[in-house]
């Protein structure tokens, strides 16, 4: 495996924040950690994705999956680091990672998986939504920082939101692709968010609506 760039692993760090969420997309599942590396999920999808793409005027950046062949589009004020790891990194520090695994449960099993049970939403506070990414159901999980007072002493979390979009798509071999986008939005030690980091979390979202299958 080449080595990681700092910008990377800064992202596998906090990536501690939606650990786990991680569990839950790794349990009962073909792990393929980023999606350029990938090769158990090299299935095609089934699902028709829409013609017309939600691209903001002025983007000219795309990334597409030399494997999957899904893209994602991206503004210059973003930059895409690593190679066989890809994440997206802004100015403000915040990282965007896409992930891809394979399921044996059906789209809907799928996410109702990832959901966190209420009890872990009320005490991590997290928000979860129900929304769509490329016409298809999709969970947006956001978790919020939590001073160092209101953690277990071995969270291992680092000072950061994280956020999951998460969807999953039938393939033609009878399983799921479960796609994952992870962000890290920095924050301060008391958790709040700064002016950019909130700029940053609205743009993951428009990022992640120019996916296409």
């Amino acid at each position: 495996m080449r080595r990681m760039s700092h910008q990377t692993a800064r992202s596998y760090r906090l990536a501690l924040l939606l650990f786990p969420l991680l569990l839950a997309l790794s349990a009962c599942q073909i792990p393929d950690p980023f999606v350029a590396s990938s090769h158990g999920s090299s299935f095609a999808v089934l699902a028709a994705s829409p013609s017309a793409r939600n691209i903001p005027a002025g983007w000219k950046k795309t990334f597409t999956d030399p494997i999957l062949g899904f893209s994602i589009s991206y503004p210059s004020s973003w930059t895409l680091v690593g190679d066989s790891h890809i994440t997206l990194v802004s100015q403000n520090a915040a990282t965007l990672s896409p992930i891809v695994t394979t399921v044996t449960q059906s789209p809907a099993a799928a996410l109702a998986k990832i959901v966190p049970s209420s009890a872990v939403q009320a005490q991590q506070h997290q928000s979860v939504t129900q929304t769509r990414v490329a016409g298809q159901p999709a969970v947006d999980i956001f978790s919020p920082y939590i001073p160092a007072n209101f953690q277990a002493s071995n969270s291992g979390r680092g000072i950061g939101a994280g956020r999951a979009i998460v969807m999953a798509v039938p393939n033609d071999a009878g399983t799921t692709n479960v796609y994952t986008f992870l962000a890290a939005i920095p924050t301060d030690k008391t958790g709040k968010m700064s002016a950019a980091s909130l700029a940053d979390n609205q743009m993951v979202a428009q990022i992640v609506a120019t996916f296409q299958l």
